[in-house]
């Protein structure tokens, strides 16, 4: 991994968590209610708060400077890469400066039309991660930014490494980073969907996927994570 370059209705009560009636999104609880008739985290899923802060300038100039730099480090920048979950787009402008080629798949309508609005000739799919409508071996590299913990289940977050594993060509690289959980991320996310990956598992799960060399390191507040889809004919280690 050498680089050349640098909806009006109510919710659901379920225990003390809130069912979206629309996503099946398990939410903290919350008083909340939403006019828009489709699935959109600009109108439903997330918090003003989170919402702000998510399309905000200083929010992008933080992943352009930091956080985007950290998660592609070492990462071959030729080829083609798949970002799983853009959501506003923060990260969009410096993985295009970063790789060759750049798509992205987005679940919400909404955000996936502001992303081909704002970035134009880039490559949209307005779909879910973990049903990818990507065929298999596509793409060189795989990203995503903290966005795993909004997918409601650690089933459905498996989905999401299963669908990378299937999409990245053999050699291909699997490139991402999550928030850890503490009190200020369950306070900002009160009201969202809020599921943080465990790191102690974190590797077991990749490596289920069928992913080798697994590398997390963990830095303020998040973790990285990188993976390989290793080359047909190479059995993937699998974690005990």
């Amino acid at each position: 991994m050498t680089s050349p370059r640098t909806m009006a209705v109510g919710p659901t009560s379920i225990g003390s968590a809130t069912l979206c009636p629309f996503c099946d999104m398990i939410c903290q609880s919350s008083v909340w209610r939403t006019t828009h008739p489709r699935l959109s985290v600009s109108d439903m899923a997330m918090n003003m708060a989170h919402r702000l802060l998510c399309r905000s300038p200083v929010w992008e100039r933080r992943c352009v400077q930091r956080v985007v730099p950290w998660v592609v480090d070492g990462v071959d920048s030729r080829g083609s890469a798949l970002e799983i979950g853009p959501g506003y787009g923060a990260n969009i402008a410096a993985l295009r400066a970063y790789f060759d080629e750049v798509a992205v798949v987005e679940i919400d309508p909404v955000l996936a039309a502001g992303l081909e609005a704002r970035h134009p000739g880039l490559a949209v799919t307005n779909a879910d991660g973990a049903n990818l409508p990507m065929p298999e071996k596509t793409y060189d590299t795989v990203t995503n930014f903290t966005m795993l913990h909004h997918v409601p289940t650690t089933k459905q977050q498996d989905s999401v490494f299963d669908e990378a594993f299937r999409v990245l060509r053999p050699g291909g690289v699997l490139a991402g980073c999550d928030t850890l959980d503490s009190i200020s991320m369950r306070v900002l996310h009160v009201g969202d969907v809020f599921n943080p990956l465990d790191v102690n598992t974190l590797r077991d799960r990749l490596g289920r996927a069928g992913f080798t060399d697994v590398d997390l390191e963990c830095r303020g507040g998040q973790v990285r994570m990188r993976a390989v889809r290793p080359h047909d004919g190479t059995a993937p280690s699998r974690c005990p």
